[in-house]
Order: C-alpha cells, then structure tokens, then sequence
C-alpha cells in the first residue's frame, strides 16, 4: 500500500484506502484497453467482472513493436513503420 500524508482527512484517506483496495483486485474498470489485450468477462459470484486478456490478434504486433524499440528505432519511427504497412489499433484505427 502507497505511503499517504497523514495531513489528510479521515475521509479522504479511507477512500484512498478503500479505491487502492478495490483496484488491486484485478478486475478492468473501463476505457479502450491498451493495444494487444481485450477485455472479456468473468463470473464472480452473482457478479459480472472485466478482465483484461491478451488479444492474440495483436500479440504478433506488440511484439514486433518491442523488437523494434530493442532494436534502437525510436517511437516516432515505429509509428511511421506502422502506419506505412496500415497496421490498425484494436479501434481500427491507424
């Protein structure tokens, strides 16, 4: 757990406490997930849960991506390397 400054209110540090908790639960709280995983869901109980799993779509991607960089090109080159062969993220877009 975070060190927080004891300088903050009560309420202020049991939620913090309470959102650090939640979040380290594993579950996806929302948003595009990052290029390479997609969410699916998952059963918990009576409860509906999001998970982020690897795309395998994009696995052969994101693993070039890092090759790439390993390789010493820049992220502005991996971009342009990527755009020229008309990869799209997982929105379809360029």
């Amino acid at each position: 757990m975070p060190q927080v400054p004891l300088c903050l209110p009560v309420w202020l540090l049991c939620r913090v406490k309470y959102s650090v908790n939640k979040d380290c639960q594993g579950y996806y709280n929302g948003g595009t997930p990052a290029i390479g995983y997609k969410v699916e869901k998952v059963r918990v109980g009576a409860a509906t849960k999001n998970v982020l799993v690897i795309d395998e779509e994009f696995a052969p991607i994101v693993q070039r991506v890092f090759d790439m960089d390993l390789s010493g090109k820049g992220a502005k080159e991996i971009v342009n390397i990527l755009n020229r062969e008309s990869i799209e993220t997982n929105r379809g877009k360029p």
